[in-house]
């Protein structure tokens, strides 16, 4: 079963160890818990490193070649001629009372999490230039363990059904060997959705049940290994057991979808998914499809009507459009309806097709109405998001929250009170002593040589990450210790201090910023109504990191923060409703993500730390192969972008803008 096929990949193993054989070298090599294997290709060999928990080579060197083993070698490229075996501690192919799992990054498509597996052998190699991992699993159970196409908090029966359903599916693959993956199925819907021990590991005993269902389905031998599985049968072959997660309200004849008749495959009544209690999404539909897409559907102009025919099933039969010169063409139903071919309709069972004469409602949807979980002032917020699922709504209490480069998982949303009582703070609380006319403040924080990541304009620190807060103000920083006057403050790198005026006291509290960054998001995962403040991100940095495809800031406010104020690097992001204000770098940054939309946002006043123009800085900076739509917006008041634009593109970058204002950038 195919895993994965990628550019690059790695993997590591956890609670147990890991070893790799490898036909080139003609030997095997053993990685404790926590080892971690890279993947990539070079020329048409797959090159590995194999590293220790602390970064080490696991494979013995003795560069030097003075006959003496290498203490500590740093990694070294592998190249591999065939394939690449892995194995790992508990499976049958390395028995051990050890349970191991192996973890691979970027294996399961819908999660951002890696993919985490705890039988088979792997293989890596290298297949259309791109590195192929694939795993090999014993069918009857380890295979059917992972697989995750239903709830497994449905009836046993239901579960059981589907084991045999889906047993049946992958023996009739058995005996073909697909070139496009070096394997019999792959681990997508293109074949059945597999999630290896992800399914089996269900919390609340789901998991237990879906492999009690699993074995209610098989018999063993005295051994353990599994001898005879449920199978589904028809004259005496495998039968093609198909299945979906909704039927309409019926099946169809096997020749009305394929034009092969099979005599197990007859249309049949399934009055079940109609009923209230199944909550089954698709008893009624509705889809909206564009005029521009009809139109490339039917190959037209424009699309002015479409009419449509019904087989005696009652399913579309054929669609037939006009345009508004008078000209038509005709679909059959599958070629209207196919998700390559056509409009992607959602079933069979069309039973009208009109045009939008109204405009749509906008509806809004508070996501506090949703809360999964909430989070206390004071509590650990990555124990919550570890502790939630995939798609959780994190909902965070009124007040001051202190999370550190916290990462949002597939499809989470954090979602704060407001934006103007929901804090996440990345200062810590500091205190004053006497020097002099002066109050000082020591911080083992503050690094004793000033950093020099980037050019800086003429008597400015702007690669300090250091900002000074007075009840939570920011006050100004000044460039020599002489023109420290009330409301400013000194960095005193040397000796690892700030220099301000004011002594500090129950009633004038400093803050100074500390974390480097709030938030990590995730594919699809949401973050707003929050206020961001006080990372002392370094150059080249967000305070918030876009970092998934199609993440999203809402209704939130990302302000004095040293670095970069929003890093947007995901395909597809969005910024909207916000304010990015006063960050010491650019507002808001973009580099390799394309197609990502700010939109109804104000991003004013940035770059105060004082860089020179350079790739990010400004109010909007993209690079490389960024692209980025802004519209409604407010571009006001960015030093450092080097133009009146507030835009600043290097790298083939491209930012639009449009019906915005622009103005006092520089």
């Amino acid at each position: 079963m195919q895993l994965l096929k990628s550019a690059t990949s790695s993997l590591s193993v956890a609670s147990g160890k890991m070893r790799v054989i490898d036909p080139t070298a003609k030997k095997t090599y053993t990685g404790a818990a926590g080892s971690t294997l890279s993947f990539s290709r070079s020329g048409t060999s797959l090159s590995y490193t194999f590293k220790t928990p602390a970064g080490y080579d696991v494979i013995a060197r003795d560069l030097n070649k003075d006959g003496v083993r290498d203490i500590n070698p740093a990694p070294q490229a592998n190249l591999v001629t065939g394939k690449l075996r892995i194995q790992w501690e508990g499976t049958r192919a390395w028995p051990s009372s050890t349970a191991a799992t192996l973890l691979i990054n970027k294996s399961n498509a819908e999660s951002s999490s890696p993919g985490i597996y705890r039988h088979g052998v792997l293989e890596a190699g290298i297949l259309s230039d791109q590195v192929n991992l694939v795993s090999s699993l014993r069918l009857n159970d380890e295979y059917l363990y992972g697989l995750a196409e239903v709830p497994s908090s449905w009836p046993s029966a239901v579960l059981q059904a589907q084991a045999m359903a889906g047993r049946t599916y992958a023996m009739r693959k058995v005996n073909t060997l697909k070139s496009s993956c070096d394997c019999n199925v792959t681990d997508e819907t293109l074949d059945q959705k597999f999630t290896g021990f992800v399914k089996e590991n269900e919390r609340l005993g789901y998991g237990a049940k879906w492999k009690a269902a699993v074995e209610a389905t098989l018999t063993r031998t005295s051994t353990g290994v599994p001898a005879t599985g449920k199978v589904v049968m028809y004259a005496g072959r495998l039968a093609d057991t198909l299945y979906f997660s909704s039927s309409g309200g019926a099946t169809r004849n096997s020749e009305d979808v394929w034009s092969t008749p099979f005599p197990y495959l007859r249309s049949r009544s399934d009055p079940w998914s109609l009923k209230t209690n199944a909550n089954n999404p698709y008893k009624t539909w509705s889809q909206k499809v564009t005029q521009a897409k009809l139109a490339q559907v039917f190959g037209l102009k424009d699309v002015a009507s479409v009419a449509f025919t019904k087989s005696a099933d009652l399913t579309i039969k054929s669609a037939t459009a006009k345009s508004s010169t008078g000209l038509s063409k005709t679909l059959t139903g599958n070629a209207f309806r196919g998700s390559s071919t056509g409009v992607g309709a959602f079933s069979a069972w069309i039973t009208s097709i009109k045009p939008i004469v109204a405009a749509p409602v906008a509806t809004t949807i508070n996501p506090r109405n949703f809360c999964t979980t909430t989070v206390k002032v004071g509590a650990n917020m990555a124990t919550a998001v570890s502790a939630a699922v995939e798609g959780a709504v994190i909902c965070l209490d009124a007040g001051t929250h202190k999370p550190n480069n916290l990462t949002l998982k597939s499809r989470q949303s954090l979602v704060g009170n407001t934006r103007s009582n929901t804090r996440l703070d990345g200062t810590v609380a500091v205190s004053t002593t006497a020097s002099g006319t002066l109050q000082r403040i020591y911080s083992t924080k503050i690094p004793s040589t000033a950093p020099t990541g980037l050019a800086c304009t003429t008597g400015n620190l702007c690669n300090s990450t250091q900002i000074l807060y007075a009840n939570g103000a920011a006050l100004k920083r000044v460039t020599s210790k002489a023109a420290v006057v009330a409301g400013t403050y000194w960095i005193d790198h040397k000796n690892r201090s700030i220099y301000t005026t004011k002594a500090s006291s129950t009633t004038y509290r400093y803050t100074m910023a500390s974390a480097t960054r709030s938030v990590n998001l995730g594919t699809w995962s949401k973050l707003g109504n929050v206020y961001i403040i006080g990372y002392a991100n370094p150059s080249n940095t967000g305070a918030l990191w876009l970092k998934g495809a199609h993440s999203t800031l809402y209704a939130s406010t990302v302000a004095w923060n040293h670095g970069i104020g929003v890093q947007s690097n995901g395909q597809s992001t969005t910024i909207s409703g916000s304010l990015v204000r006063l960050n010491g770098q650019s507002g808001i940054t973009g580099s390799t993500g394309k197609n990502s939309v700010i939109k109804s946002t104000e991003i004013s006043a940035n770059g105060w730390a004082g860089y020179k123009p350079t790739t990010f800085t400004g109010g909007i900076a993209a690079s490389g192969s960024a692209t980025m739509k802004v519209s409604g917006s407010k571009i006001l008041d960015n030093r450092g972008v080097g133009n009146t634009s507030g835009v600043r593109t290097t790298n083939g970058a491209v930012v639009s803008v449009s019906t915005s204002t622009v103005s006092g950038n520089s």
